[in-house]
């Protein structure tokens, strides 16, 4: 059934658990059973009164220090699309100061980007640099900051990525 999926869009609805049953020749409890686990992998939802959707398939994305998101998604026919939606001056916090090297409450240029891949928002990123960066970053207007730093010669180093999920 999992193979199945694929043909599936994020969405759609599987058929009902009779038919599957049928399809497959084997009981409706088996069938509830796989369900099940395709749930617990958070391959489809079931919605009350409605029936069972699959949702969509999350992307998977091997991280590194040296990690080119931007880079490696393309190379997999992915769109990928970085919009600046923020950039502003702050201080390093304490947590800053010790992940960049910095005094605590030394000035810092934050950058907010949305990410998108195939023109999906994904991916809210928050960037902090060292202000002495500041002419630098000045003229960043979205893409990927790697190559953006790159092409002025600055080569990026991942100082921690933090990921979460809603």
């Amino acid at each position: 059934m999992r193979d199945e999926l694929v043909s599936y869009r994020p969405g759609d609805y599987l058929p009902a658990e009779f038919q599957l049953a049928e399809r497959f020749c084997v009981n409706r409890h088996t069938i509830r059973r796989a369900v099940d686990e395709l749930v617990r992998e958070g391959s489809v939802l079931r919605r009350q009164g409605k029936g069972t959707q699959v949702l969509e398939r999350p992307l998977i994305y091997p991280m590194q220090a040296d990690s080119a998101y931007s880079q490696s998604l393309s190379a997999q026919g992915i769109g990928v699309e970085a919009i600046l939606l923020l950039r502003r001056e702050c201080l390093a916090s304490h947590e800053d100061a010790l992940h960049l090297g910095l005094a605590e409450h030394a000035p810092l240029i934050e950058m907010q980007t949305l990410r998108k891949l195939d023109g999906q928002p994904v991916s809210l990123i928050c960037h902090r640099y060292s202000a002495r960066y500041s002419d630098v970053l000045a003229d960043y207007q979205g893409g990927s900051v790697r190559q953006y730093l790159a092409e002025r010669e600055l080569p990026l180093s991942r100082a921690q990525s933090l990921i979460g999920a809603r």
